[in-house]
């Protein structure tokens, strides 16, 4: 099982504008995006509904790659959100962080990961598994 090495909370001390393009950007045939670049954006505003219980993990490991989420990705995880069947959640299981799709099913919880080389995880009072928040966002460095 991998964990998350390192889990930050939120600085929400300071206000950082980022130029945004309001109308979006084509991913498709070009656009003069640069025309309606109006508005600035706060990713704090954005990303971050409720700060207190906000808080931010580097990815180590590569359980969740086929969904998107590689070693080095951000999660954004709010321990304040509702978590259902289907969330991706970081969880506390035998002493250390995990990041996976929560899952009940026929009455048992499990964790999944997205790579065929890792099975489910059952939570059960063997490993002490416990939710600690759902993730909201994950960011990912391009190449």
């Amino acid at each position: 099982m991998e964990h998350l090495v390192q889990l930050y909370t939120a600085d929400f001390k300071t206000q950082m504008l980022i130029p945004y393009f309001e109308r979006g950007i084509q991913a498709g045939f070009p656009s003069p995006a640069a025309d309606y670049m109006e508005l600035a954006i706060d990713l704090n505003d954005t990303l971050i509904k409720n700060p207190s219980s906000t808080f931010i993990g580097r990815i180590s490991g590569v359980s969740m790659i086929e969904i998107g989420i590689f070693d080095g990705s951000l999660a954004i995880i709010d321990k304040s959100q509702r978590v259902e069947s289907g969330n991706i959640v970081v969880a506390w299981v035998d002493d250390g962080f995990t990041l996976k799709q929560f899952k009940k099913e026929k009455g048992k919880t499990y964790l999944i990961a997205f790579n065929n080389d890792f099975k489910p995880i059952l939570i059960d009072e063997s490993n002490y598994g416990i939710i600690w928040g759902k993730v909201t966002y994950i960011i990912n460095e391009t190449k």
